[in-house]
């Protein structure tokens, strides 16, 4: 009897897109990065984006919200990608960047930009 190993899922990758201060504008430099992004994900059917969106110090969570949800966004009504196949997150992480994970069929994405558990509620022995 002949049993191969099953191949591992390609690994996961990121491409970094960075915004102005305050900014959540996707400029063009910005679009040129992102029409790779959208070239892969058009050519594997079966793979996934995660875009992680950063804001600096000073800056609001809300920020970096609307940069990943920008950088969603254009993929999807500038590029035809199917809005379903791509998932947005914050991160705690100072920057004024977002993160374009292309995650192949079978992976996932690193845990450092995984949505963090949520915290267990702390336990109190009953009283006695």
């Amino acid at each position: 009897m002949n049993v191969q190993e099953a191949a591992a899922p390609p690994a996961p990758t990121s491409t970094t897109i960075n915004f102005k201060p305050r900014s959540a504008y996707v400029d063009n430099k910005a679009k040129a990065i992102l029409d790779g992004v959208a070239l892969q994900l058009q050519q594997t059917a079966d793979a996934t984006a995660v875009v992680v969106g950063h804001s600096d110090k000073g800056e609001s969570k809300a920020l970096a919200q609307r940069r990943a949800d920008n950088v969603k966004k254009y993929l999807t009504q500038s590029k035809g990608i199917d809005a379903k196949r791509i998932e947005t997150r914050t991160s705690t992480a100072a920057g004024k960047t977002a993160e374009v994970w292309f995650v192949p069929a079978g992976a996932s994405v690193p845990a450092e930009t995984a949505p963090a558990a949520p915290a267990e509620a702390p336990t109190t022995p009953p009283p006695q």
